[in-house]
Formats: structure tokens, sequence, C-alpha cells
């Protein structure tokens, strides 16, 4: 596992590198290597979104804020499940405490309060928002030219 954080953090340097330069494009690609290696890597997949976000192209950007978030609680909960078979006897003194604190999820494991995801949720909410407006703008904007056209 080393391995593959030691790759995608390469593939990440480089990105930002391309960025420097100013090669959106390559850019992108890396950090998409890199989240490929290493799904945790939480700074290439918002080096990826933000990339997505200067290039214009916001269908995609949700598209990999979706992933992001897929892949990111995949990985989170196997690294907590991991963890939970190599510490039983910890997990059963402290469970009773986290239930009565409200700190297990439905899923028996200990809700996940990560940083990178609560933003990732935040900006996908507001993305997901501003293209539905977008898009009734563009809507409403088409209707009364459609209209004028059939009167000529």
């Amino acid at each position: 596992m080393p391995k593959l954080r030691i790759q995608s953090s390469k593939y990440y340097q480089a990105g930002l590198e391309s960025e420097k330069l100013g090669d959106f494009e390559q850019a992108l690609k890396l950090h998409q290597k890199a989240v490929k290696s290493d799904t945790m890597n939480d700074l290439a997949w918002s080096r990826s979104m933000i990339l997505l976000r200067k290039l214009k192209r916001s269908d995609e950007e949700v598209q990999t804020i979706k992933s992001a978030i897929a892949a990111y609680t995949k990985a989170l909960h196997e690294t907590q499940q991991k963890w939970a078979k190599e510490h039983k006897e910890k997990i059963t003194t402290s469970k009773a405490l986290a239930e009565m604190l409200g700190m297990i999820g439905k899923n028996g494991l200990p809700e996940i309060a990560s940083e990178p995801l609560q933003r990732w949720e935040t900006r996908l909410h507001l993305l997901s928002h501003r293209i539905k407006n977008a898009k009734a703008k563009a809507a409403k904007k088409s209707k009364p030219a459609a209209k004028k056209g059939k009167d000529v």
C-alpha cells in the first residue's frame, strides 16, 4: 500500500508543476492518475475539482465530486474495518460509550467526520444548485424567443 501512496504523491506533485506552467489539461490527467493510485489522496481529488472548475466543465466536476465522495468514503470504511479487526478488545470497551454519544453510524461503524468529505458535499450541493438554476434560466430565455419567431 505505501508503494501506491508514493506513486500517487509523485503524480500529484507532477500535476502541481503542470498547473504552475499553465497546462491545466495535463495537470488534470496527472491528478486523476494520482487518485487512481490512491483513492485517499484528498489533495489530488480537490485539485482535480478545482481544475475542472477553471476549465468550466461543471458536469465533469459534479461527476468527479460524486466519485471522490464514494471512493474516499469506501476507503475510510475499509480502514475502519481493518482497524476494528486488529483492535477488537478496544471496540468492545468503547462501543457502548460511542453509541451513547451518537457516534456510531447505521453500519455499526463510527461516524466519519472528514473535512474533505464535508467540503466536497457542500461543493456538490452548491454546484448542483447553480447548474439547475442556469438550466432553468436558459430555458426561460429560449421560450420567449421561440414564441416571437412563430408570430413573425
